[in-house]
């Protein structure tokens, strides 16, 4: 019986042994699984402020993008109207000069005119 007492006991703190190591392996796991955790935990942290960040950014580049095509857009349209009003002038010009075109072709033809009659007056009057 003593001997099967002393094998019962060997057993157990062989047992028991096995029962502390797997428990210092388990306690390191964990500590190591914490330590992962808060690492993530801060790496999100990290990550939720860049994103914060690029979302201010974006929102501003947009803000600044709309400024940019509102005068853009402005600056079509002031374009659109000087390109109209230059060419309303230049019509204007066109016809001008036409009109003052033929005004002078009528005096020239109205000179040519009194020249040939004054010419072929003397011619008579010869």
């Amino acid at each position: 019986m003593n001997s099967a007492i002393t094998s019962e006991v060997h057993s157990l703190k062989t047992e028991l042994d096995k029962v502390r190591r797997e428990k210092l392996s388990a306690s390191g796991l964990a500590s190591s699984l914490k330590r992962d955790l808060s690492s993530k935990e801060s790496d999100i942290a990290k990550l939720t402020r860049e994103i914060e960040g690029l979302k201010i950014d974006s929102r501003d580049k947009d803000l600044r993008l709309q400024s940019v095509q509102s005068k853009v857009i402005y600056t079509d349209k002031t374009k659109n109207k000087i390109m109209s009003i230059f060419c309303f002038q230049l019509n204007l010009l066109r016809d001008r000069t036409r009109a003052e075109e033929d005004r002078h072709n009528k005096e020239k033809d109205q000179v040519n005119l009194d020249e040939h009659s004054n010419v072929r007056m003397n011619f008579l009057l010869i």
